[in-house]
């Protein structure tokens, strides 16, 4: 059997930003990273993941055209490798993360509609507990 001790290391990162003083062009970027390590009988790969996104806002930021794409580099699937016997096998558990996604957003509707507040509760207890 194998020695089991070390270590492992996990970086993430997750940044929206603006790309003009009117904030109407973003980015987005959110990165991952896990270094090798050991579980149980396996060894695992270091593995990670790069996702980028853009939007857009038109029309006095009622419209909101997106689109993303996840897993860039396709590196998110790590190889995993044991020992049976003293044969060394290796598995990569092709899961394909990587994909785009487009989307619209519309918002309609008055926006100049005045939405009143009001005290929820017993107002007469709330004065007896001020007091």
């Amino acid at each position: 059997m194998h020695e089991q001790n070390g270590w492992v290391g996990y970086f993430s990162i997750d940044n929206t930003f603006s790309l003009n003083p009117a904030h109407t062009l973003q980015g987005g970027l959110h990165f991952w990273y896990v270094s090798r390590q050991k579980s149980d009988l396996f060894t695992v790969q270091a593995a990670q993941r790069l996702d980028l996104g853009l939007k857009v806002l038109l029309w006095q930021k009622d419209l909101q055209i997106a689109v993303s794409v996840a897993d860039l580099f396709r590196d998110s699937s790590p190889d995993v490798s044991t020992y049976t016997n003293p044969v060394r096998q290796v598995y990569n558990n092709y899961r394909d993360d990587r994909y785009v996604t487009f989307s619209l957003r519309y918002r309609m509707g008055n926006k100049k509609v005045a939405v009143k507040t009001r005290a929820l509760g017993n107002q007469a207890e709330r004065k007896r507990a001020e007091n």
